[in-house]
């Protein structure tokens, strides 16, 4: 693996869109279709209570939970999924970055995932509090902050990786 993809990827990435919604920030839905292009999974977190978040149409390695809680982790089947995926690290995008996000991050780390987050791809309840929470992520795990073009760039060189070790698998 190449220097620029090892500070921000470790082992098989996993992108996970926190509120489910493709079109909540710009860049959301290029990520995604840069997530789905490289073969990078998807989970898509929603709101159990908000059913039009549930009409989602389910690509090829997309998933979708319905997390009760404000972590994606706590009371989902998130955690045997990463385990499934033999996932090492865990994207995360969408959402409110000072409650969702941010306990997402944390249950994460505490699962020993390599974490990082999008910052252009999320938004605090102020501007404020958005920073302290990121402050708090990138203090947890240094280069967790991290902007959509060189995680989009990441999921590139990731899917290139991927397919030459598929390859070499058949031969």
């Amino acid at each position: 693996m190449n220097k620029p993809v090892r500070g921000l990827i470790e082992g098989k990435p996993v992108l996970v869109i926190v509120d489910a919604q493709r079109t909540a920030f710009p860049r959301t839905p290029q990520l995604i279709e840069a997530a789905s292009k490289n073969s990078v999974p998807i989970v898509f977190a929603t709101d159990p209570r908000t059913e039009a978040t549930l009409q989602l149409a389910l690509g090829p390695n997309e998933f979708v939970i319905r997390p009760p809680r404000l972590s994606v982790f706590f009371g989902t089947e998130l955690p045997v999924l990463m385990r499934e995926l033999r996932a090492q690290t865990v994207i995360l995008a969408g959402g409110e970055t000072s409650t969702r996000v941010h306990y997402s991050f944390v249950d994460a780390h505490q699962h020993d995932y390599f974490c990082r987050v999008i910052e252009e791809c999320m938004a605090g309840s102020s501007p404020r509090a958005q920073e302290a929470a990121l402050r708090a992520m990138e203090y947890m795990q240094t280069g967790a902050r991290r902007k959509c073009d060189e995680v989009m760039i990441a999921f590139g060189t990731f899917g290139k990786e991927a397919a030459t070790t598929r390859q070499g698998a058949r031969t």
